[in-house]
């Protein structure tokens, strides 16, 4: 990963305003996980099993890139009360990393 680093240029619209170019890293990001954060970006990433066919390195990038977005997008949310039922679908289940998965489409079901 690259450090931050940021850029300034004269602004287009005048008035005294900077133009201010910052690129940030992510010391959790992992290789591999360009393809879900484009998903994800783009508001794709909107149905289950999109990681069924991911080799073992992608599936992993992939559980990444969801539990930071997970993380992020349940910024004061409580969780979903004690009891609930999850239907997990293990059918695509082969290793550690896709457990996760499968588990964690499972639970986005029932989490508000």
């Amino acid at each position: 990963m690259t450090s931050p680093s940021s850029t300034s240029s004269p602004p287009r619209a005048g008035g005294g305003l900077v133009d201010l170019t910052v690129t940030l890293w992510c010391e959790n990001a992992l290789a591999g996980a360009e393809h879900a954060w484009d998903l994800i970006r783009a508001g794709r990433l909107n149905r289950t099993g999109m990681w069924h066919e991911l080799t073992p390195e992608d599936r992993h990038a992939w559980l990444s890139a969801a539990l930071w977005t997970r993380e992020y997008g349940r910024r004061g949310k409580t969780d979903a009360p004690a009891g609930q039922v999850f239907t997990l679908d293990g059918r695509h289940t082969v290793d550690r990393d896709s457990f996760y998965c499968a588990i964690g489409e499972a639970a986005q079901e029932v989490i508000p």
